[in-house]
């Protein structure tokens, strides 16, 4: 399911389980955010196959914990192992409180733990500053930047394993 089509859109993946959550979202999206476009994927498996497939990378993962199939905390785990995609902003939106949760979260490089939103007007203030952090004042990394490629073998130079950018005044 995507909302928006305008070709400056921003991408957003959100990944959640919950079809009434990921409902109140998608409509906070279309009222707040119509030009950018929100892929949903249902349990981390799908997550994984829209983060590692052929269509183009997402700018933000919203990313549920409980999920089935493979949990937030592994898809966030694979996804920050990842050179090629680590540097995607990833917000762990939640039903979870629990500080082991958080701590958890950002111990795998998640960008924010957020405990979901329980009413619908609650939801729509937060998809509202979501977007307005990460969708227009954040500046995030995109595929076409010449130093983030896929790797060597696939035309281009892969970042080293520690993450670190290359010093040629490209960033």
């Amino acid at each position: 399911m995507e909302v928006g089509t305008d070709s400056t859109s921003r991408r957003v993946l959100l990944v959640e389980d919950n079809p009434g959550d990921a409902e109140l979202i998608r409509e906070a999206f279309e009222e707040h955010c119509p030009t950018h476009v929100l892929q949903v994927a249902r349990d981390g498996e799908e997550a994984l196959e829209v983060l590692f497939g052929e269509d183009p990378r997402p700018d933000l993962v919203l990313l549920d914990l409980n999920l089935p199939r493979k949990s937030g905390h592994e898809v966030l785990t694979t996804l920050k192992s990842d050179p090629y995609r680590r540097s995607i902003p990833v917000i762990v939106l939640t039903g979870s409180p629990r500080q082991h949760d958080v701590d958890r979260s950002y111990l795998l490089h998640a960008n924010a733990h957020i405990v979901k939103a329980s009413s619908p007007s609650e939801v729509r203030a937060l998809v509202r500053l979501l977007a307005a952090f990460w969708l227009t004042a954040a500046r995030v990394p995109t595929t076409s930047s010449s130093w983030l490629t896929k790797g060597e073998g696939e035309g281009g130079t892969a970042l080293p394993d520690n993450g670190a950018l290359p010093d040629n005044g490209e960033c």
